[in-house]
């Protein structure tokens, strides 16, 4: 049964959905993702799904969200998938700035050790007939971690993944993945990709929870290209929560080499050493200091999945229901005043797929300021006969800037206007 439309992008949508058994007393959340009806006869979009799907198959592993079935209805494909109900680590970030705070560095460690394990485990995945698949990600960032209300970390979204299994091959010059957290060489579309270029992408995201700010803050996509190309990234600042901050700086500069034979060359053996950077602090975070850490963030997060849960486990068997276009009861203000949606996500519902909340908040903010604009020409316009005392200068309308991926978003103040002075009366002239 389905629920709730979680995204919607230019290839696929997807819905939240609930699978029963025996009058409910057996029920599962999963989420449905599915070709758009227009994309059902493009063989290469088919091709692309297809092998998302059998990617996913293989991949049974505790960080990774798993498929459960790839299947036909008529003429739509659709994947069924694990519903991760929780955040995800952009969410998170947003959260933690909203307070004025920093992610604790044990926490941190954790997500970045427990996405490097999803990552060591696919790049080393062999398929059911024993032949290495040499999967690599290709698309990891701070969206496509979830951090689940039970204190799991969940690498989702493999549906730019590159493995030597895939039937659909990346062709001629095109990019695939957040430019923002690409590697010197996937930038380039070298041959030969492999599981090091996931680890550059790995010590960017590092970068931001460690250091509870972007490498690249205010750049454009062009800008940081550039910067990666060149090898121009800042490094880490000192830590202040650790006794050695050399320890975490040496990590992330060999995680970002620009060179990728300088880089780790698993994703276990940059984990091994964060795990070893995390003993002074009395080790990484446990599972349940995490999903603590996550309710105490923001208790209504929390509070509002296992409410909205709760009510779909006791809807009868054949109603759907459909999110209203206003914001619903799992949705948290950021610090610029936007919402984003919380309660989960899967592979897929991510990254490049429908506009981020943030950006439409701004567009919709832009356009009221607009209307306001209009409306007050317009009012000025009907008094044209009447003079005026001083002249009115419509403020300009600023219009949305773009969301930049890899930027921890920061509330920014407007600027403060000064009033224009009062013009001096004129001296009245001297008697002659």
């Amino acid at each position: 049964m389905l629920l709730e439309r979680l995204g919607q992008g230019g290839m696929s949508e997807v819905d939240l959905a609930r699978r029963s058994v025996d009058e409910s007393s057996f029920v599962r959340f999963l989420v449905i993702k599915r070709i758009h009806a227009h994309h059902t006869d493009d063989a290469d979009f088919l091709r692309m799904f297809q092998d998302e799907a059998r990617i996913n198959a293989e991949l049974q592993h505790e960080n990774i969200a798993q498929v459960y079935d790839f299947g036909r209805v008529g003429k739509e494909f659709f994947l069924a998938m694990e519903y991760v109900p929780g955040i995800d680590v952009r969410q998170m970030q947003n959260l933690v700035l909203s307070r004025s705070e920093r992610t604790p560095l044990r926490i941190a460690i954790r997500i970045v050790a427990d996405t490097l394990a999803a990552l060591e485990y696919a790049h080393s995945r062999v398929d059911t007939y024993g032949r290495p698949m040499k999967i690599v990600h290709r698309d990891v960032n701070p969206r496509n971690v979830m951090l689940s209300m039970r204190g799991e970390v969940k690498l989702i979204d493999f549906g730019v993944a590159k493995a030597d299994t895939r039937s659909q091959h990346t062709q001629g010059q095109s990019l695939k993945g957040k430019c923002a957290y690409m590697a010197p060489e996937q930038i380039e579309a070298k041959e030969g990709l492999d599981g090091r270029a996931d680890i550059f992408a790995v010590g960017l995201m590092a970068h931001e929870l460690f250091a509870n700010a972007s490498p690249f803050a205010g750049l454009n996509e062009v800008q940081i290209m550039h910067r990666i190309l060149s090898g121009k990234i800042p490094t880490l600042p000192r830590t202040p929560d650790h006794p050695n901050p050399e320890v975490l700086r040496e990590i992330q500069a060999k995680a970002l080499k620009l060179n990728r034979d300088l880089r780790y060359g698993t994703a276990d053996e940059m984990r091994q050493d964060l795990i070893r950077a995390a003993e002074p602090l009395g080790g990484m975070a446990s599972r349940q200091e995490l999903a603590d850490y996550l309710r105490l963030l923001d208790p209504r997060v929390a509070d509002g999945i296992s409410r909205r849960l709760k009510e779909y486990r006791e809807l009868p068997e054949g109603t759907q229901e459909f999110p209203s276009p206003q914001p619903g009861p799992l949705s948290i203000p950021t610090p610029d005043g936007a919402l984003l949606p919380v309660g989960g996500t899967l592979a897929g519902a991510q990254a490049g797929e429908g506009v981020p909340t943030v950006v439409i908040g701004l567009a919709i903010g832009a356009g009221i300021s607009l209307a306001v604009a209009v409306l007050m020409i317009l009012w000025l316009q009907t008094l044209n006969t009447q003079p005026a005392a001083t002249p009115v200068q419509s403020a300009p309308v600023q219009s949305a800037p773009a969301e930049i991926e890899p930027s921890v978003i920061e509330a920014t103040p407007a600027p403060e206007t000064e009033p224009e002075p009062e013009p001096e009366p004129e001296p009245p002239p001297e008697p002659e």
